[in-house]
């Protein structure tokens, strides 16, 4: 029988091939991630996006952002936020001038905005998971932030911003499901974490926390 993939699901198999999202199989008795001192049972690996991959995302997340809002310049904070800045440029047909996230913060490039200009904040996977909230405050109009993985933060959530996203992380995790990427109770393992990263931890088999 033929599998019809539709295209929420083709973006997550893609992020899935190329192990951007991975999960440990806890129930099994492996050990879960340990990165900065954290303990988790998945994790989220930008650097496994290939070149190619990413070009094709960046694309159409730069049409969905065209398509939902209006920009007059975006904020980024990495290279593939400015390869997502030039594939929006060329969407809209004029120039959009970009802002940069410095060190501690420091934004370059103000100099080109004018007051009544609207931006996006823009993160070329999982934007919340690294600092870009700290843009919230800043003395700028950005109605929006978008990114290609969105993994449900709840402030942005709730929040007064639209939030413009490819897939979610939790759609991911149930087309990994879907296809046999994961096992159910392991992704449920990794929800559970995402709920509540420091319970989880408390949770979970001290004697494998502690050891090392």
């Amino acid at each position: 029988m033929r599998v019809i993939v539709n295209y929420i699901e083709n973006i997550a198999l893609e992020l899935l091939r190329n192990k951007v999202v991975q999960v440990k199989k806890i129930s099994t008795g492996e050990e879960p991630f340990l990165s900065s001192g954290i303990w988790s049972p998945g994790r989220i690996s930008i650097e496994n996006l290939g070149g190619k991959t990413i070009e094709v995302l960046t694309w159409k997340l730069a049409k969905k952002i065209a398509e939902e809002t209006s920009v007059d310049f975006v904020v980024g904070g990495k290279t593939g936020d400015i390869a997502l800045s030039k594939a929006l440029e060329r969407h809209l047909g004029k120039k959009i001038p970009f802002i940069s996230i410095g060190e501690r913060g420091k934004l370059i490039g103000m100099d080109e905005i004018e007051g009544n200009w609207n931006g996006v904040v823009i993160g070329g996977l999982a934007l919340a998971d690294y600092g870009t909230l700290s843009l919230l405050g800043i003395k700028l109009k950005v109605s929006s932030v978008a990114t290609i993985l969105f993994c449900g933060d709840p402030i942005l959530q709730h929040g007064k911003l639209k939030v413009i996203y490819l897939l979610t992380l939790s759609k991911l995790l149930e087309v990994a499901v879907k296809y046999h990427h994961f096992q159910t109770e392991d992704v449920g393992e990794f929800e559970r974490f995402l709920r509540d990263p420091i319970g989880w931890q408390k949770n979970f088999n001290p004697e494998i926390l502690i050891k090392k």
